[in-house]
């Protein structure tokens, strides 16, 4: 008995065809079968019978492992379509010409391979799974060719030898031509590692979309809890246009996930030619997914993601839910778009066959109908966007989860507040960057050195007063204990550890103006932290002034780590910025009133002499050290012994200090306190 899977379709992007193709599954093997349909079917059934062409075989017979599928993907292209599948080696690959009653032989190319760049510890001749095809809209002279050739990009998941459902997400781009009374012609440009550098065990079920401007992958990626994120990535298009030498996708991801949440099968439209600032008040396009680990769904609970919104929004249960640009619209599809999905379980029904017999169905549903629009799509979710940075220490090789590789890790993110400071913007105004299309690379990031170009805010103009941000930091304790393994640094004079300073620049020239305290890794005092810091703009930047607020990283000399970017999209609901700083503003008020507490007088000073006031709870010697912004050691200060509880005052020497903020911190056994204190030029 013969099974017929996996379907698919596309239309031709000049003229009028359609391709449907298939996997056949037999006691030979599984093989891809297509037919071509001259026209868009109407209404009735036998429009398609009158107008397609007979059943054709696409590939030979192939024999999958247990469970697996050809899982056949198609993409119309101005001349015709391009078809891809998996296999255990290789995704394979053929470009069809748009031909009524084409030939096997002549208006079908032969078969080419997709064979990934070699990455450490997988092997490039392993299995491949779910293909997916997008068309550029872009002609290209393909090597010495003579006539150009119609681009498109496939990306699929390269799974390690015999292991289903564990692998990288590649990508390669496609070029097809068509010469005159010849047949097809198509070649598989090098391989790219588009899930190179995020930190996680394993990736699945890719799906592309692009344009002009823009290639994307979405896809599932896995961490060692084995909860679920989905992730969208784009090429950095700007550095290889053309895509003719393989390479890593370095560009940040976009990160939807929860801790507890297993996200699956994401699918995502075009990218539109809008602008950040455009896309916020008219959202277009789209990306869905489905949860199927919801504690109170029927079936699964979907979520949709619209360009230029700062959460996502749920919508009715289902499963399998596919983002379209329908209702169907040539000129500016974009801010239409609907979500074609398939009912819960328990709306399935029985119902006849065509070929006889009866089989169970399951409804096909469509959320914002031309004559029925959706509120889902004109709904404001509210939420934030942060840039957040990872480092990683100590890497470990081996699976998840008995080695985790993010084990030892500094996560720190910023953002600004739902009401960030007036326009005009400039680059990136509350959303990432990437929707400006590519511009020159900013965003990418290879090395610790460029963190900061995406932990950063929107460029603004300077206010008279001070302007908020969010900001988040989240430490392993693996990390910590890491941290005291390593040697003390002689040269910033301090232990071993991972910083990041909050600073001012000037758009202009980059020019720092201004550094606030420092996020410390080592002495961080819980493992999460969210806060809003306020940042005095206003002192340090004449009104008007183009500036912007970034994290930049900064490691001791006996530290190494490797660096990845992303831009995490947190639902207000579960934001803890408000509790955080409530709750930590209390702590310290409370902590200090009962341990240590710690004042400088007068600050800020011009004077080279100022006077520390230290209060304590308990008799006991404190100890005083004077460090820069990044935590170099100045100055030891003499002890201060204090006989019973109260306040102990001393004089703080300050002649020699270049005018800037210092840190002053006092110790008396476990217990720390500290204050900033800005010695300004006279």
């Amino acid at each position: 008995m013969q099974r017929l899977p996996n379907p698919a379709l596309a239309t031709v992007r000049s003229g009028s065809g359609l391709l449907v193709v298939w996997e056949m599954i037999h006691p030979n093997g599984h093989s891809v079968w297509g037919t071509r349909i001259n026209t868009l079917p109407k209404v009735a059934d036998t429009a398609v019978d009158r107008d397609a062409s007979s059943p054709f075989r696409i590939s030979p017979p192939i024999a999958l492992p247990a469970g697996m599928t050809l899982s056949a993907a198609v993409t119309g292209i101005d001349s015709g379509w391009i078809v891809s599948w998996a296999s255990t080696q290789w995704a394979q690959s053929v470009a069809i010409r748009n031909k009524a009653n084409l030939s096997t032989t002549s208006d079908i190319s032969t078969i080419q391979q997709a064979k990934p760049f070699s990455v450490f510890g997988w092997s490039r001749d392993s299995l491949v799974e779910y293909p997916t095809l997008a068309y550029r809209r872009r002609f290209a002279t393909y090597g010495s060719d003579t006539i150009p050739s119609q681009v498109a990009y496939l990306a699929y998941q390269q799974d390690p030898m015999g292991v289903l459902d564990e692998g990288l997400i590649m990508a390669h781009p496609l070029f097809a031509s068509f010469p005159t009374g010849a047949r097809p012609l198509l070649r598989v440009g090098p391989g790219e590692h588009v899930s190179e550098g995020l930190d996680y065990c394993e990736f699945r079920h890719p799906c592309i979309a692009l344009d002009s401007l823009r290639i994307g992958v979405a896809f599932e990626a896995v961490r060692a809890t084995q909860d679920i994120d989905i992730i969208l990535r784009f090429r950095d298009t700007s550095l290889r246009r053309m895509a003719l030498q393989s390479g890593w996708w370095l560009t940040p991801a976009y990160r939807w996930g929860q801790p507890g949440r297993k996200y699956e099968r994401p699918s995502v439209t075009h990218f539109p030619t809008a602008d950040s600032a455009s896309l916020r008040s008219n959202p277009q396009g789209g990306l869905v997914w489905q949860w199927i680990n919801s504690p109170d769904s029927a079936g699964f609970q979907q979520f949709l993601y619209r360009y230029g919104r700062t959460a996502k929004e749920g919508f009715p249960d289902g499963q399998h839910p596919t983002m379209t640009l329908l209702p169907y619209r040539r000129n500016d599809p974009f801010p239409q778009g609907s979500v074609f999905y398939r009912g819960e379980d328990s709306a399935q029904f029985t119902g006849a066959r065509r070929a006889g017999g009866t089989g169970i169905y399951w409804p096909g549903l469509v959320e914002n109908k031309t004559m029925n629009p959706s509120p889902l799509f004109a709904k404001i979710p509210k939420g934030t966007i942060m840039a957040e940075a990872r480092l990683r220490a100590g890497f470990l090789m081996g699976p998840c989860p008995t080695a985790d590789p993010g084990n030892h890790h500094f996560d720190v993110a910023i953002s600004f507040p739902p009401t960030p400071p007036q326009p005009p913007f400039g680059l990136p105004p509350g959303l990432p960057p990437i929707f400006f299309g590519p511009t020159t690379g900013k965003t990418i990031v290879d090395s610790i050195d460029v963190v900061h170009r995406v932990t950063r805010t929107a460029t603004f103009l300077a206010p008279s007063g001070n302007v908020p941000i969010n900001r988040r930091a989240v430490r392993s304790q693996d990390l910590v204990s890491w941290l005291y393994t390593k040697p003390y640094d002689s040269v910033l004079q301090r232990e071993a550890d991972i910083l990041f300073i909050t600073e001012l620049v000037r758009n202009s020239d980059t020019v720092v103006l201004w550094r606030g305290d420092t996020l410390s890794a080592r002495t961080m005092a819980d493992d999460t932290m969210e806060e809003v810091v306020t940042v005095p703009v206003g002192g340090y930047a004449a009104q008007g002034t183009e500036v912007y607020i970034q994290l930049r990283p900064v490691l001791t000399h006996t530290v190494e780590v490797e660096a990845s970017t992303e831009f995490v999209f947190i639902e207000q609901e579960s934001s803890g910025f408000a509790r955080r700083v409530k709750w930590m503003e209390e702590r310290t008020k409370d902590q200090g009133s009962r341990v240590l507490q710690l004042q400088v007088v007068p600050n800020p000073t011009v004077a080279d002499k100022a006077q520390v006031q230290v209060q304590v709870r308990d008799a006991g010697k404190v100890l005083l050290g004077l460090y820069t912004i990044l935590g170099q050691r100045i100055a030891a200060l003499p002890d201060c012994e204090a006989d019973t509880g109260g306040i102990v005052s001393q004089e703080l020497d300050l002649r020699g200090l270049q005018p800037g903020i210092y840190l002053l911190v006092a110790e008396q056994g476990r217990h720390k306190a500290s204050v900033k204190v800005t010695v300004v030029g006279e």
